[in-house]
Protein backbone atom coordinates (compact mmCIF):
# COMPACT_ATOMS: atom_id res chain seq x y z
CA UNK A 1 0.00 0.00 0.00
CA UNK A 2 1.11 3.63 -0.73
CA UNK A 3 -0.25 6.84 0.20
CA UNK A 4 -0.38 9.44 -2.77
CA UNK A 5 -1.05 12.89 -2.41
CA UNK A 6 -3.23 14.05 -5.77
CA UNK A 7 -3.19 16.76 -7.24
CA UNK A 8 -3.68 19.06 -10.92
CA UNK A 9 -1.97 20.76 -13.40
CA UNK A 10 -4.06 22.53 -16.14
CA UNK A 11 -5.62 18.84 -17.84
CA UNK A 12 -3.64 16.76 -15.81
CA UNK A 13 -3.39 14.91 -12.84
CA UNK A 14 -0.42 14.12 -10.98
CA UNK A 15 -0.05 11.79 -7.76
CA UNK A 16 3.12 12.38 -5.65
CA UNK A 17 4.29 9.84 -2.63
CA UNK A 18 3.26 11.47 0.59
CA UNK A 19 6.68 10.63 2.51
CA UNK A 20 8.42 13.03 -0.30
CA UNK A 21 5.63 16.24 0.65
CA UNK A 22 5.95 18.53 4.31
CA UNK A 23 3.53 20.74 3.88
CA UNK A 24 0.84 22.54 1.14
CA UNK A 25 0.68 26.27 1.02
CA UNK A 26 -0.94 29.15 -0.93
CA UNK A 27 1.52 30.80 -2.78
CA UNK A 28 2.30 34.96 -1.81
CA UNK A 29 5.44 36.28 -3.63
CA UNK A 30 7.44 34.46 -5.47
CA UNK A 31 10.43 35.96 -6.70
CA UNK A 32 11.64 35.27 -10.54
CA UNK A 33 15.49 34.61 -10.64
CA UNK A 34 16.57 36.22 -13.75
CA UNK A 35 18.34 33.33 -16.39
CA UNK A 36 16.53 30.20 -14.13
CA UNK A 37 15.34 28.06 -16.60
CA UNK A 38 11.43 28.24 -17.59
CA UNK A 39 10.62 25.33 -15.12
CA UNK A 40 11.88 27.14 -12.59
CA UNK A 41 8.80 29.62 -11.07
CA UNK A 42 11.26 31.63 -8.54
CA UNK A 43 12.04 31.66 -5.02
CA UNK A 44 9.36 32.33 -1.84
CA UNK A 45 10.01 33.10 1.60
CA UNK A 46 8.19 30.55 3.77
CA UNK A 47 8.63 31.78 7.17
CA UNK A 48 11.96 32.74 7.06
CA UNK A 49 13.45 30.04 5.11
CA UNK A 50 13.99 30.03 1.04
CA UNK A 51 12.21 27.97 -1.16
CA UNK A 52 12.53 26.78 -5.36
CA UNK A 53 9.92 26.71 -6.87
CA UNK A 54 9.43 24.73 -9.54
CA UNK A 55 6.35 25.00 -11.76
CA UNK A 56 4.81 21.60 -12.97
CA UNK A 57 2.77 23.24 -15.57
CA UNK A 58 6.14 24.59 -17.20
CA UNK A 59 7.59 20.64 -16.56
CA UNK A 60 4.70 18.92 -18.35
CA UNK A 61 4.71 20.90 -21.13
CA UNK A 62 1.97 23.48 -20.67
CA UNK A 63 1.68 26.63 -19.46
CA UNK A 64 -1.99 27.80 -17.72
CA UNK A 65 -3.61 30.72 -17.33
CA UNK A 66 -4.54 30.30 -13.68
CA UNK A 67 -3.42 33.43 -11.32
CA UNK A 68 -0.37 32.34 -9.34
CA UNK A 69 -2.73 33.30 -6.24
CA UNK A 70 -4.86 30.62 -7.12
CA UNK A 71 -2.38 27.90 -7.35
CA UNK A 72 -0.98 25.82 -4.34
CA UNK A 73 2.48 24.62 -3.89
CA UNK A 74 3.47 21.30 -2.30
CA UNK A 75 6.50 21.90 -0.19
CA UNK A 76 8.96 18.91 -0.33
CA UNK A 77 10.77 17.45 2.48
CA UNK A 78 15.08 18.69 2.86
CA UNK A 79 16.36 15.82 1.06
CA UNK A 80 17.96 15.05 4.95
CA UNK A 81 14.90 14.49 6.27
CA UNK A 82 14.21 11.44 3.90
CA UNK A 83 13.85 7.78 4.50
CA UNK A 84 17.67 6.54 4.00
CA UNK A 85 16.68 4.44 1.10
CA UNK A 86 15.18 7.39 -1.01
CA UNK A 87 18.35 9.92 0.23
CA UNK A 88 20.68 7.52 -1.73
CA UNK A 89 18.83 6.71 -4.81
CA UNK A 90 18.64 10.49 -5.44
CA UNK A 91 21.36 11.93 -7.39
CA UNK A 92 23.60 14.38 -6.34
CA UNK A 93 22.39 17.59 -8.08
CA UNK A 94 21.78 21.19 -6.22
CA UNK A 95 18.25 20.98 -6.57
CA UNK A 96 18.27 17.78 -5.38
CA UNK A 97 20.20 18.36 -2.16
CA UNK A 98 18.76 21.56 -1.95
CA UNK A 99 17.45 22.57 1.62
CA UNK A 100 13.72 23.24 0.29
CA UNK A 101 11.62 22.83 -2.93
CA UNK A 102 7.92 23.68 -3.44
CA UNK A 103 6.21 22.55 -6.75
CA UNK A 104 3.58 24.66 -8.33
CA UNK A 105 0.43 23.20 -8.80
CA UNK A 106 -3.29 24.28 -10.06
CA UNK A 107 -4.80 22.27 -7.16
CA UNK A 108 -4.42 19.57 -4.35
CA UNK A 109 -6.57 16.38 -4.61
CA UNK A 110 -6.64 14.10 -1.88
CA UNK A 111 -4.65 12.12 0.16
CA UNK A 112 -5.31 8.45 -1.02
CA UNK A 113 -3.88 4.74 -0.14
CA UNK A 114 -3.12 3.05 -3.80
CA UNK A 115 -2.67 -0.98 -3.62
CA UNK A 116 1.14 -1.44 -4.95
CA UNK A 117 -0.53 -3.94 -7.66
CA UNK A 118 -2.76 -0.88 -9.17
CA UNK A 119 0.40 1.14 -9.95
CA UNK A 120 1.46 0.58 -12.79
CA UNK A 121 4.09 1.20 -15.77
CA UNK A 122 2.86 4.09 -18.12
CA UNK A 123 1.37 2.84 -21.48
CA UNK A 124 4.12 2.37 -24.07
CA UNK A 125 1.65 5.19 -26.67
CA UNK A 126 1.56 7.68 -23.95
CA UNK A 127 4.12 10.30 -24.85
CA UNK A 128 5.52 10.44 -21.70
CA UNK A 129 9.50 9.90 -22.52
CA UNK A 130 10.36 13.65 -22.73
CA UNK A 131 9.11 13.11 -18.73
CA UNK A 132 11.69 10.81 -17.40
CA UNK A 133 10.29 11.32 -14.17
CA UNK A 134 6.81 9.77 -14.28
CA UNK A 135 7.14 6.52 -13.76
CA UNK A 136 3.73 4.74 -13.38
CA UNK A 137 0.18 5.26 -13.45
CA UNK A 138 -2.59 4.64 -11.55
CA UNK A 139 -6.49 5.56 -11.23
CA UNK A 140 -8.05 7.53 -8.26
CA UNK A 141 -11.53 8.31 -8.45
CA UNK A 142 -12.33 7.55 -12.10
CA UNK A 143 -9.11 9.29 -13.35
CA UNK A 144 -6.12 8.48 -14.37
CA UNK A 145 -2.89 9.74 -12.34
CA UNK A 146 0.46 10.07 -13.63
CA UNK A 147 3.03 8.84 -10.22
CA UNK A 148 5.71 11.06 -10.07
CA UNK A 149 9.42 9.88 -8.91
CA UNK A 150 10.44 12.99 -6.77
CA UNK A 151 13.95 11.06 -6.84
CA UNK A 152 13.84 11.33 -10.15
CA UNK A 153 12.19 14.49 -10.78
CA UNK A 154 14.71 16.31 -8.55
CA UNK A 155 17.77 14.86 -10.26
CA UNK A 156 15.93 15.60 -14.07
CA UNK A 157 17.88 17.20 -16.60
CA UNK A 158 15.74 20.38 -16.62
CA UNK A 159 17.29 21.53 -13.51
CA UNK A 160 20.90 20.90 -13.93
Amino acid sequence: MRSLVTCSVGPHFLAIDVVYVREIVRPTHITPVPGATRSLAGLLNLRGHVLTIIDMATCLGDSFDLPCSDRKILVLRKHDDLPAHLRSSAKATPLANSDSAGLLVDAIGDIVDVEEEAIEPPPANLPMGHLPFITAVTEVNGALHAVADMSLFLSWEEFT
